[in-house]
């Protein structure tokens, strides 16, 4: 087979290819589970931030059953109307991302999704909007969301590994006054072996 049948057949193959619908907007009474998701699917590059919020929050419904993995594409996402204030926290996320309260209301179910999130090489803010639900999933728990992360380190290689090691560092670092003492137990303990819980007076 030469160079010039492969470029051909390659060419073919790619113009053969369907090409990605173009996103439409329905009206406010017609988002559902089916029409959020098909626009969430389609080219995004014709979407609009309005209709994508939309979109977002028809799927942050208890009785919708959402891809986890479509919803983690919009970690980054914000509401258009919140865009550029600079107030998100565990306790603002869901009204800013309406993609992070989209998997908060999926549940459980959406925690295999962003422990792949958190192992790729995905942008800062995706990443820490990642961290924060699972830690919503969790009840806000936050030694259950560094125990976690860990778990999930544990079972990951190389770069993944480390990735989830650092998100654990997040979230202990989001850990309120009155637990901040066992969440750097806890992190010292799995990650250095060191359980300094037992040792009077020590600190990270």
């Amino acid at each position: 087979m030469t160079i010039r049948t492969i470029l051909i057949g390659a060419l073919l193959f790619q113009y053969s290819l369907p090409a990605q619908a173009e996103a439409r907007c329905p009206s406010a009474a017609n988002w559902n589970l089916h029409a959020a998701t098909a626009y969430l699917l389609a080219d995004s590059e014709s979407q609009v931030a309005s209709c994508t919020s939309q979109a977002l929050l028809a799927l942050a419904d208890p009785e919708a059953t959402p891809d986890p993995t479509l919803l983690t594409r919009y970690l980054g996402f914000m509401r258009p109307d919140l865009h550029g204030l600079n107030m998100l926290t565990i306790d603002t996320v869901e009204d800013f991302c309406p993609g992070v309260k989209a998997l908060v209301v999926a549940g459980e179910r959406s925690l295999p999704a962003l422990v792949d999130v958190l192992s790729a090489n995905r942008e800062e803010h995706e990443r820490r909007n990642a961290v924060r639900a699972v830690k919503l999933i969790l009840h806000r728990n936050s030694l259950s969301t560094i125990e976690f992360l860990l778990d999930a380190a544990e079972e990951a290689p190389g770069t993944a590994h480390r990735r989830l090691e650092d998100a654990a560092r997040l979230a202990g670092a989001w850990c309120g006054d009155l637990e901040l003492a066992e969440c750097d137990a806890l992190l010292d303990k799995r990650l250095t072996g060191l359980d300094t819980a037992s040792v009077p007076g020590s600190t990270r």
